[in-house]
C-alpha cells in the first residue's frame, strides 16, 4: 500500500495542470499580501488633514457648529456640571473618518463586508477551489486517456487502488494548502511588525485556529472532488457540478418551501466552518407581525463541520463503491 501511495503521489506531482495551479495559487498569495499591505498602509499628514476638513465641513452642513455655539453658551446644562465651553467643540464635532485602519489580522478572519468573505476567509476559499481543481484533474485524467485500466493491470485491487489515490490527494493538498495559507499570514505578520504593530496573543491564537480550519477545509474538500470525479468520470462535469451547487444552489434553496433551509446551503456551511460567529440571511424564514423570530440566524464551527463532514464521507462512500463497479 505504501508503494502504491508513493507512486500515485508521482502521479499527481509531475502532471503539468497541478503545477500551473501551484504558480496560479503563490501569485494569489502575492497579490492578497500585497492587497492587504497597500489597503492597511499608514497614514499621511495629508491623509489626516483631508479627514479632519471633511469632518469641519459636514458639522456645517448638518447645523453641528450652531449646537456647538449653544452648547458654549451654557455648557453645563448640555455636558454635565463640570463641562466647560472648549469641551462643547470635542464632543460634539464629528471624529474625523479615516480613508484605511491599521492592519489587524484579527480583523481579516472576521465577517467581510457587503456580504463579501474577508481578505483572510476569501484567500481560504481560493485555495480550496484551486485544490479541488487538481484534484478533480488528476482524478479525471486517467479516465480520459486511458491509462487507469493499465493501472489496473499492474494493481487489479480496485480499492487498494482509489484508496492510494485518495491518500495521494490528501498528502498533496494538506501540503499545499499549509505552504499557501501559512505563508499569507506570516508575510502579513512581518508587515504588521515592520509597521510597529506586532500582533497581539490574541490576534495570533484567531489566526492560528482559522489557518487550522481553512487547511482542513481544502483538504476535505479537494479529497471530495477527487471522489466525485470518480463518480462522474469526467473533469469538465465534476467542475460544472460544483459551480452549480455553489451558486446556483443558493438561488434553489431561497425558493425551498421549507423553513430554514439555509442551514443546508453549501456555501453558509463553508462561511460557518471558516469564519468565528458567521450569521446568514435565511429567506426560507418568514415571520410574521408580533412573532418573535429573525431571517438572521447564526452558525457554530461545530455545526458547519458536522455538516461538511457527513457529506464529504457520503460522497467518499459512494465514490469508493462506483469505483469499484466500474468498468474501465
Amino acid at each position: 500500500m505504501i508503494n502504491q501511495i508513493r507512486v500515485e503521489l508521482t502521479r499527481y506531482r509531475v502532471r503539468r495542470a497541478a503545477t500551473f495551479m501551484l504558480l496560479a495559487l503563490a501569485v494569489l498569495v502575492l497579490v492578497g499580501v500585497t492587497k492587504v499591505a497597500w489597503d492597511t498602509r499608514p497614514l499621511t499628514a495629508q491623509d489626516r488633514q483631508d479627514a479632519i476638513a471633511q469632518a469641519k465641513m459636514s458639522a456645517q452642513r448638518s447645523g453641528v457648529s450652531d449646537l456647538i455655539a449653544q452648547c458654549q453658551q451654557k455648557p453645563t446644562d448640555w455636558l454635565g456640571p463640570q463641562a466647560t465651553a472648549a469641551d462643547c467643540v470635542d464632543r460634539l464635532t464629528p471624529e474625523p473618518k479615516y480613508p484605511r485602519v491599521d492592519l489587524n489580522l484579527e480583523r481579516l478572519i472576521s465577517e467581510g463586508k457587503d456580504t463579501l468573505p474577508s481578505e483572510g476567509n476569501l484567500l481560504a476559499l481560493l485555495v480550496a477551489a484551486g485544490l479541488m481543481i487538481s484534484a478533480a484533474m488528476f482524478a479525471g485524467g486517467p479516465y480520459a486517456s486511458g491509462s487507469l485500466s493499465t493501472q489496473l493491470a499492474f494493481q487489479p485491487r480496485r480499492f487498494r487502488v482509489w484508496a492510494a489515490k485518495a491518500i495521494a490527494v490528501a498528502i498533496c493538498s494538506l501540503a499545499h494548502s499549509i505552504l499557501f495559507i501559512a505563508a499569507f499570514w506570516v508575510a502579513l505578520y512581518f508587515v504588521a511588525d515592520s509597521r510597529g504593530l506586532s500582533p497581539s496573543s490574541e490576534q495570533l491564537t484567531a489566526v492560528s485556529w482559522h489557518t487550522l480550519r481553512a487547511v482542513i477545509f481544502a483538504v476535505g474538500a479537494s479529497v471530495g472532488a477527487f471522489a466525485l470525479t470518480v463518480v462522474i468520470r469526467n473533469t469538465m462535469a465534476t467542475l460544472a457540478l460544483l459551480l452549480f451547487a455553489t451558486f446556483g444552489g443558493e438561488v434553489l434553496v431561497n425558493f425551498v418551501p421549507i423553513s430554514g433551509a439555509g442551514r443546508w446551503s453549501l456555501a453558509n456551511n463553508a462561511m460557518g466552518w471558516l469564519v468565528p460567529g458567521h450569521t446568514y440571511f435565511d429567506a426560507t424564514i418568514h415571520c410574521a407581525p408580533g412573532q418573535e423570530c429573525t431571517s438572521m440566524q447564526a452558525m457554530s464551527h461545530l455545526q458547519a463541520g458536522s455538516y461538511l463532514a457527513v457529506l464529504l464521507i457520503v460522497v467518499l462512500a459512494v465514490s469508493a463503491f462506483a469505483f469499484r463497479r466500474q468498468d474501465v
